[in-house]
């Protein structure tokens, strides 16, 4: 009876394990890893005139590759672009935001690499900060260094730096995959600005329907509605505006393909034409932040 009692246990435990591995394997992020760029910088300067920091981004996407992760160039699809190294700090963090959204990356991996001279040699500094893209909210941050060496081979020390027990690839995987699994547990938050055109004829607190539901009352229920578990906060309204600090959506819709948020929003500007006569506008989003214009009634 005890030996078939820990047959059992035996089963559900290996059925459990093989349910969490296909559970991983189908939630898998994808990872776009980048240099880290200080303000005043111009990202195509920092990434054409050192070796090194290129040679770090290369050696730290291939550990991701390695442990079965799969990963966007980001350097190959910048330079792709043609960009100038004249380019304004706006023009190219449109780009930038442009490729990852393209990309269809879950996390932003981004990289600084820090050089220092001492007595005993050369050692190196990595700062690896990790970032939802959706949401744009931190995941893991890690900061290995290597032992002093007399050597100018820098891929040497990266590689000695990475392999720190403490603050290295591994410790930093370990953050990011607690983080990540957090996400698809809890969904992602997304903050959603809505405002009213200066032109429009109505303000939120105004009557839409004959049952008094008010246009900001329509569009909070909406959002409880669309919500990744119905969870979703106001932040701040006013008669012109309405901002969500949260609307939380999941990372993956129905088929298993990464939530568009575009759709989420045509949801919202589908019910608002069909249910009110509204017409709307959707702006330009920067990472983490939807922004949508009301205009007023579509004309008759």
């Amino acid at each position: 009876m005890k030996t078939f009692i820990m047959s059992i246990i035996t089963l559900m435990l290996m059925s459990g394990t093989s349910f969490a591995q296909e559970e991983v394997k189908t939630i898998q992020p994808k990872i776009m890893v980048m240099p880290f760029v200080k303000e005043g910088q111009n990202i195509r300067q920092v990434i054409e005139s050192d070796f090194n920091k290129r040679k770090a981004i290369s050696l730290i996407k291939e550990d991701f590759l390695k442990r079965g992760y799969e990963t966007v160039d980001f350097i190959t699809k910048f330079i792709a672009q043609n960009t100038s190294s004249q380019m304004t700090r706006t023009q190219q963090q449109s780009i930038e935001n442009q490729i990852i959204k393209n990309s269809g990356c879950d996390i932003l991996v981004k990289v600084e690499f820090i050089v220092n001279q001492g007595s005993r040699g050369s050692s190196v500094n990595l700062i690896l900060t990790a970032q939802d893209v959706y949401s744009a909210s931190n995941m893991a941050e890690k900061s290995p260094s290597s032992p002093q060496f007399q050597t100018t081979d820098y891929s040497k020390l990266i590689k000695k730096a990475m392999e720190d027990p403490e603050d290295g690839v591994e410790a930093f995987l370990v953050l990011l995959n607690e983080a990540f699994g957090r996400i698809v547990e809890n969904g992602r938050d997304i903050n959603f600005i809505i405002s009213l055109d200066r032109d429009c004829p109505f303000k939120f607190n105004d009557d839409v329907d004959d049952d008094f539901n008010t246009l900001k009352s329509v569009i909070t229920d909406w959002a409880k509605d669309v919500a990744h578990k119905n969870y979703s906060k106001v932040g701040s309204s006013s008669s012109t505006e309405l901002a969500f600090n949260t609307i939380r959506v999941p990372i993956r819709d129905e088929t298993g393909e990464n939530y568009n948020t575009d759709d989420m929003i045509k949801s919202l500007r589908r019910k608002l034409k069909k249910e009110y006569n509204i017409k709307t506008q959707p702006g330009s989003g920067a990472l983490g932040v939807l922004y949508l214009s009301i205009l007023g009634y579509y004309p008759d």
